[in-house]
């Protein structure tokens, strides 16, 4: 749910809807997060964005904070790893990170908001 508050505008809000029809329309990339349905919610003044569920953003991945059932989960990506594995892991979280950035940017979009907890990890490719 998305809401126009403090330094957000309904314009604000009216160009990421924007920008999220162009950039998860099929061929999308796949560093980019499926966005499944999107728009306003006719009464009131929300939007909402009906996104693909994550297990892990980068920011947890980093702090290493995930749960039990994250760690049951994908244990090859949440066990405690030799440092040269675990090295290896974060250069391909970044390469991931990169790669989507420039599909972004090929498409002529910026990511205003580029941050770790913006930044899914996906585990199921390593």
């Amino acid at each position: 749910m998305i809401r126009a508050f403090g330094g957000v505008t309904t314009q604000d809000i009216q160009n990421e809807v924007r920008a999220v029809a162009k950039l998860c329309k099929p061929p999308t990339h796949k560093n980019i997060v499926s966005v499944h349905r999107y728009g306003r919610i006719p009464i009131g003044t929300y939007y909402f964005l009906d996104m693909e569920c994550c297990d892990v953003n980068l920011e947890d991945y980093i702090q290493r904070k995930w749960t039990a059932e994250t760690v049951a989960k994908m244990p090859y990506f949440t066990n405690n790893l030799p440092p040269r594995r675990r090295m290896t892991q974060l250069w391909d979280v970044m390469e991931d990170v990169t790669s989507g950035l420039a599909f972004i940017h090929s498409h002529g979009e910026v990511h205003r908001d580029l941050k770790p907890r913006n930044s899914i990890a996906l585990a199921n490719s390593y």
